[in-house]
């Protein structure tokens, strides 16, 4: 989460979550290294009613059961994994009670971006060019390798497969220790002259360069061709590659894919033998995963003046790739592309099939007029539901079943778009929504909310905001980060009042 003293340098951490959450680096390695030391420190008692009353504490429902220095805190196996504040040791506190359990230097030296990520019972703890993994119930060190500098680049998983997208390069990685293998794709440098004295703006934007999906068989990227004739200051035009997963050798090419990731999880059939790609302008191609062979596509549309509203997702009740374009839905057979049924959207609306996830970002209307949000029988294209989604609104996944829409105000809906709770008073205005809680935070309040009816639980003053992944039952994981750089934030673990 923040960079070694050697930099000295707080990340945006507030932005990070205000995008998911997931947006932190992690990795992997694997050399065994000595077992933890078990510590019998006791968690530091909770603040007394008198500093509970004081307006920067915690007021509410919530109770602490745990608050520690740290840089970074993430949940695990029931442990509360910390960053302590020298950069080098993890530490992991029982997430019931908050007792210490283990505590674990991990680094003689350190330098950097350091980051906590937690994959299942273990922590990716990246600190500059180390990756280590970490048994998030033990401290037990499961892996240790050199990777690429935390920071210039991020560590992405899709599917079975795993890749550093870097600044200037795309590298695959073992998604079990972080291990590079295979070759580096590389981007197209590129320096653009601005008008008078204005500097020169150069970088590696890549053009779409993206790791795709990993079936275990093949794993599939979208990256630029160094075989095909230059584009000139652009660079060179892009290729979809299936790669051997385990040393990235070549085995088939696809030329002039769409190049941008249309979903949040890896686009590819549960049986692994398709794979779809997309971009911004509604385009789809479903591929051979074993060949990279075309099996069907679809035409995107362009020159409308702004992005169209689109829309895909698999679903697996009846099986089929469900693509909304503009004024029609589709429900199309995925290895044929035939229409298994076929509905239109009236103007002004977003469609999607009822009970499906919502990506961040998926259906906005920032910029825009109100729209309605129609709700499709995945079985037969019917209407299933109707929400009216203000302007100036996103709308949010409830990873509990249904969606948020958030504006001035917050309303919760069920997964047939009715309404369900709200709406309440959403200042501050970012939305951060878990099993149990939601939360809406900005830099000067945090309020927490029960998910169930929208009521207000707690309220906290300061730079507070919820972990991603932070929320169990009864329980949620907040982050306190510091006003001065050079001193460490609070990982602060609350539960609910007996």
């Amino acid at each position: 989460m923040y960079t070694a003293p050697v930099a000295r340098s707080v990340l945006a951490l507030l932005a990070l979550l205000a995008l998911g959450c997931g947006a932190r680096g992690g990795d992997i390695t694997a050399r065994p290294s000595d077992a933890p030391r078990p510590v019998s420190r006791a968690a530091p008692a909770p603040p007394s009613a008198a500093d509970e009353a004081q307006p920067e504490r915690l007021t509410g429902e919530l109770a602490p059961i745990l608050s520690v220095p740290a840089w970074d805190a993430v949940l695990a196996a029931g442990h509360v994994v910390v960053l302590e504040p020298d950069f080098a040791t993890l530490s992991g506190h029982d997430a019931t009670t908050g007792e210490a359990r283990w505590r674990t230097r991990m680094l003689e030296k350190t330098e950097g971006r350091h980051t906590l990520r937690a994959r299942g019972n273990e922590v990716v703890f990246w600190a500059g060019r180390r990756m280590i993994i970490v048994d998030a119930a033990t401290g037990a060190r499961r892996s240790d390798e050199e990777v690429f500098w935390n920071g210039e680049c991020s560590f992405v998983e899709q599917g079975a497969a795993c890749a550093f997208a870097c600044r200037c390069h795309l590298q695959l990685a073992a998604c079990d220790t972080g291990k590079l293998f295979g070759p580096r794709f590389d981007k197209t440098y590129i320096e653009e002259w601005g008008p008078g004295d204005e500097p020169p703006h150069a970088g590696c934007y890549g053009m779409g360069t993206n790791l795709i999906a990993g079936t275990g068989r093949v794993t599939v990227a979208v990256v630029e061709d160094p075989r095909a004739p230059s584009l000139g200051r652009l660079g060179h035009p892009l290729v979809a590659l299936g790669l051997d997963p385990h040393t990235g050798k070549e085995i088939w090419r696809h030329a002039d894919p769409p190049h941008e990731s249309i979903v949040d999880e890896a686009p590819v059939t549960p049986d692994g033998k398709l794979v779809w790609l997309g971009d911004s302008e509604g385009a789809l191609r479903v591929l051979d995963t074993a060949t990279g062979k075309q099996r069907w596509s679809r035409p995107g549309l362009s020159n409308l003046g702004r992005v169209p509203r689109h829309f895909v997702a698999l679903l697996a009740d009846p099986p089929g790739l469900f693509v909304y374009l503009e004024d029609q839905a589709v429900l199309h057979a995925p290895a044929t592309g035939a229409a298994l049924w076929r509905a239109q959207v009236p103007p002004g609306a977003f469609a999607i099939p009822a009970g499906q996830r919502i990506p961040y970002y998926s259906v906005e209307t920032q910029g825009d007029g109100p729209l309605e949000l129609l709700l499709l029988d995945p079985r037969t294209g019917k209407e299933a539901g109707r929400t009216q989604v203000p302007a100036s609104s996103t709308v949010q996944d409830d990873p509990a079943g249904g969606f948020y829409i958030l504006n001035e105000e917050l309303t919760a809906f069920d997964a047939q778009g009715q309404r369900r709770a709200g709406p309440v008073p959403a200042s501050p205005p970012n939305l951060h929504a878990e099993r149990d809680f939601v939360t809406l935070f900005s830099h000067e309040e945090l309020v927490i909310l029960d998910r169930r009816d929208l009521s207000r639980v707690a309220t906290a003053r300061g730079s507070l905001a919820a972990m991603p992944g932070s929320s169990l039952e009864g329980r949620i994981l907040l982050y306190r980060w510091p006003e001065e750089k050079s001193r460490p934030g609070e990982a602060i673990l609350l539960r609910r009042k007996r």
